[in-house]
């Protein structure tokens, strides 16, 4: 029979989803259409100031990238002039080889000397720049220039550049060595007498008649065809649609922009643009290392009509350019208004689509609903029964266990009162052995008799108070009382003494009078079931045998560890030796239940915590390292 309670929790299974999917929808589609009224205003303002971070991000990191793009092909203009100038003249050395290896058994040196000089002088590079030398190096005469034929035949080995470099000399020694090699100097551009420039050359062995080839050109001249090409490629550069990328010497000249009508103007000079173009630049110069800067009335090249822009521009000082671009505010606009034409669509499509599927799932959960109520019903009964099963299981398991416990523990007590009485009776039969062949022998007299029997006396009361103490220990008085720990820690000792004593196992204490406000009996039987299991561990392993017991009260609990020598738990297992059954031991030697029936009364029965760990530490200046218990249990009545 189904109880009321378990009727109304079908009937909740069945019609709360519903109710539930019904209220949050309407919640969904109130909230949806109100904050569709209220909301894009404050939408607004987030999308203007995330477009003009977005935007600033973007143009800095393509001026960055720009940048990065000019300073590598700065950095690496010789390394690509000394390749071009290699190229050529490995080139040029090709052509002289073939000449050589195709006339050399037909023609005279002379004949193939004049056909090499024939071929080789027209050749020009790096547009028209560059051209080819040959020297002689047992001469020391230059054999063909191409530029300057009046150098030709006349020995060049004393020709100094304007800093006293033997330009010639320098190549004929480096020759010696190696077949090729690259040479700077400086020498006087065509029509400019008055200054030298840096010029790289190169130069290469012809061993079959003793020459070098050689070509050079002036850095400078190279840099500016370089300058030509990173303008090239910026000028055709573009982003989205009508993003681009402008150039600006310092003097103001226009190097690349959109428009290419103002190219190489200087841009100072146009009234309309002229207050701009004097804050890019000042901005530049003041920040080469780049910042923004806004401005207005510039032509938007998509509208051409005046709008605000930001910009963020960037010097190269070297080269004394300037390079930015930028974004119109115009575009801001623009972008909002698409911005919300879809989120318009997006709110509909929403709102259209929640009630939909809020349709779709209140017909589901409806169904599954019942569905699930009958299932609940069914397994309502079978946990039911289920519970019943285990609960009387578990209570036999636990008596099962509690008996086991008993019976161990009485084993131990046996041997415990077996060694107790072991010397008190071997004393009284000594006594009374004594008496008898005294009195055999006629000498016993009174004060012989009386030592005898009071000695019979007290071994007999130490007898009957051992019985007392097994006897209160093994009382099942379940009741709490408060009790002396330092009292409670004797007698817990005084019932495994001999155990201890016999097997050299020395018990060490540190221990407070603390008032305890506990179940007495089931301490002390958690305490011998520790102590019994260090002192089976120390018996196997410890040569000095010791058990620590050490207390201290902390916010109302007592913590009471008792720490053992013998070396510790392994730490594969010292997480399961609070479980049933768990034990180290040989099968005739522990059952495995008394550390969990220790953990089960402290938990259980005495509101405490039972924890284990292993220890370092040391005593009399020695190291030791072994397991510690700790019993954590409160000191006052909890109400």
């Amino acid at each position: 029979m189904i109880y009321e309670n378990e009727k109304q929790l079908l009937r909740l299974i069945r019609y709360i989803p519903i109710l539930v999917l019904a209220i949050i929808t309407i919640t969904i589609l109130i909230f949806l259409y109100f904050e569709n009224l209220n909301n894009f205003a404050k939408h607004k303002e987030e999308l203007h100031s995330n477009y003009i971070i977005k935007s600033k991000a973007l143009i800095k990191e393509r001026i960055d990238n720009t940048y990065d793009y000019i300073k590598h092909k700065q950095q690496n203009t010789e390394e690509e002039l000394i390749k071009t100038l290699r190229d050529e003249t490995n080139k040029v050395h090709s052509i002289i080889y073939s000449i050589y290896e195709r006339y050399k058994d037909t023609k005279t040196e002379e004949e193939i000397k004049d056909i090499v000089r024939s071929a080789i002088k027209p050749i020009r590079f790096n547009n028209g720049r560059g051209y080819f030398f040959i020297n002689d190096k047992k001469t020391h005469k230059n054999l063909l220039h191409a530029t300057m034929p009046h150098l030709e035949n006349i020995s060049l080995y004393n020709l100094t550049d304007a800093r006293g470099v033997f330009i010639a000399r320098q190549m004929y020694k480096v020759l010696k060595h190696q077949d090729e090699a690259v040479l700077q100097w400086y020498w006087y551009k065509p029509g400019d007498k008055k200054k030298q420039y840096k010029k790289i050359g190169f130069v290469k062995n012809f061993k079959p008649y003793d020459w070098f080839i050689g070509t050079g050109e002036y850095v400078k001249d190279f840099e500016k065809q370089m300058q030509e090409q990173v303008l090239e490629r910026i000028q055709n550069t573009h982003f989205d649609n009508n993003g681009y990328i402008f150039i600006l010497n310092y003097d103001g000249t226009v190097l690349s922009h959109y428009n290419k009508d103002s190219l190489y103007k200087n841009a100072l000079l146009i009234p309309r643009v002229k207050e701009a173009i004097r804050k890019l630049l000042d901005t530049a110069k003041k920040n080469p290392d780049g910042d923004y800067v806004s401005y207005s009335h510039v032509k938007h090249p998509r509208s051409l009509k005046p709008s605000d822009k930001t910009s963020y521009v960037k010097a190269l000082t070297n080269w004394q350019w300037v390079i930015g671009t930028g974004f119109y505010k115009d575009d801001v606009n623009k972008s909002i208004a698409m911005k919300k034409d879809e989120y318009d669509k997006t709110i509909v499509t929403h709102m259209k689509n929640t009630i939909i599927i809020s349709i779709i799932l209140a017909f589901t959960i409806l169904i599954l609903s019942l569905y699930l109520s009958k299932i609940v019903n069914k397994k309502i009964i079978e946990y039911k029964k289920a519970i019943k099963k285990y609960l009387s299981k578990e209570v036999e398991q636990h008596k099962l266990l509690s008996q086991q416990t008993k019976m161990a523990a009485m084993g131990e007590m046996i041997g415990n009162i077996a060694h107790q009485w072991r010397q008190p009776l071997s004393s009284i039969t000594s006594s009374a052995t004594a008496m008898i062949v005294e009195k055999k022998m006629d000498i016993l007299d009174d004060n012989s008799l009386i030592d005898g029997l009071e000695n019979i006396s007290n071994k007999a009361k130490f007898l009957s108070k051992t019985i007392d103490d097994f006897r209160n220990f093994y009382n099942n008085d379940e009741r709490k009382s408060e009790f002396s720990l330092e009292s409670c820690i004797g007698e817990t000792l005084s019932l495994i003494d001999s155990q201890l004593k016999q097997n050299n196992i020395s018990i060490i204490t540190n221990v407070e009078d603390i008032r305890v406000y506990n179940n007495k009996n089931k301490f002390i039987q958690v305490l011998i079931n520790i102590i019994n299991n260090a002192k089976d561990v120390l018996l196997e392993s410890a040569d000095e045998k010791f058990i620590f017991i050490e207390s201290k009260v902390k916010k109302d609990k007592l913590i009471l560890s008792v720490t053992d020598t013998a070396g510790g738990i392994s730490e594969e297992i010292i997480d399961k030796i609070f479980e049933p059954y768990f034990t180290t031991k040989h099968q005739s030697q522990g059952t495995g239940i008394g550390l969990y029936m220790s953990n089960e009364i402290i938990t259980q029965h005495m509101d405490g915590l039972l924890k284990v760990e292993n220890k370092e530490f040391k005593h009399n200046h020695k190291s030791y390292k072994g397991a510690s218990f700790k019993i954590i249990v409160p000191i006052k009545k909890v109400d």
